[in-house]
């Protein structure tokens, strides 16, 4: 603060110094000349009238291009000045819902570990049928995901650093991911198919893999019919994996498709598209691909092409 309080101060006597120079040099000069070119007391008159003139003149066009700068100057740092209080805003608001999102995930990884109790208790209590235990241990393995998911949002902003990076075959975890949701309300009707045309290895994170597929299935099954038909496609395409995920809803416009991975931008009536978001977050962190198009089942595809390297 000092230091710039002595500049200005340095710049003020700069300026001033400079316009004293300049109008002493320019009363000498021209007082000079007047005299040269007077021929009587009257001529005098006349050019020093003419000369002060000149010297208003002069003086406030130089001032008004100074003024207009220094206001320009003054407007450009309130602009910046108003962008960093926007931006410490932001950050402020985002540090609070990090926070916010944190507590809640620590209350729900609280109340998943009482759930995961009590189906233990379930298990214990007498034998199940083989279609019992098998739906046991999805929920279990659900649960077992939802855990690693809160301890994520915990963890805040090093979420995306905490990607455990694994090499996995995509069919197997896309077939994990249809077991968490294969009993959800939007799937549990539904016809649901993989053609697994060419399976493929990639090194990724498989939570972020799995939560991907589970958003953009759901997304299928919510905009199909009672019994709508979903198609996971699987291939490879010029040294790339490509996934795709298909329906044969109504399908998206044109016009929604290219905001549709903004948040807030949904296709359904009181959706938030954050699934969708999260599902190019993880496209991206994989320097990957994403697309919408429409699907020759006649409702929409979103195609993801992820790199084999």
């Amino acid at each position: 603060m000092k230091f710039l309080k002595e500049q200005s101060v340095a710049r003020a006597g700069l300026v001033a110094g400079t316009y004293m120079v300049l109008s002493g040099s320019y009363i000498i000069v021209s007082s000079m000349y007047a005299e040269e070119l007077a021929r009587s007391v009257e001529n005098l008159a006349h050019i020093e009238t003419i000369k002060g003139i000149l010297f208003v003149l002069i003086t406030g066009i130089f001032l008004f291009i100074f003024t207009e700068n220094q206001f320009r100057r003054a407007v450009r740092q309130q602009k910046v000045q108003q962008e960093q209080r926007f931006a410490l805003l932001k950050s402020e608001q985002r540090a609070i819902a990090v926070l916010y999102a944190s507590a809640l995930a620590h209350d729900a990884s609280n109340m998943l570990a009482a759930v995961g109790m009590g189906l233990e208790l379930l298990r214990q209590k007498g034998p199940l049928t083989d279609g019992q235990v098998q739906s046991l241990d999805a929920v279990k393995s659900a649960i077992v995901q939802l855990g690693a998911i809160n301890q994520r949002l915990i963890g805040g902003d090093r979420r995306a650093t905490n990607a455990v990076a694994t090499t996995v075959g995509i069919h197997d975890q896309i077939m994990q991911a249809i077991g968490f949701v294969r009993m959800h309300d939007h799937l549990r009707t539904k016809h649901l198919t993989v053609d697994c045309q060419k399976d493929f290895t990639v090194t990724i994170d498989p939570l972020m893999l799995q939560q991907a597929m589970v958003n953009l299935i759901l997304n299928a099954g919510e905009a199909t019919s009672a019994l709508g038909k979903i198609k996971v496609v699987i291939q490879e395409e010029r040294s790339r994996g490509v996934i795709e995920v298909h329906d044969d809803g109504p399908g998206i416009a044109e016009e929604m498709q290219a905001a549709l991975f903004q948040p807030m931008q949904s296709s359904k009536p009181g959706g938030h598209g954050l699934g969708l978001v999260a599902v190019k977050g993880f496209v991206e962190l994989c320097k990957g691909e994403i697309a919408v198009t429409t699907s020759p089942m006649g409702g929409a595809c979103f195609r993801l092409s992820l790199p084999l390297k």
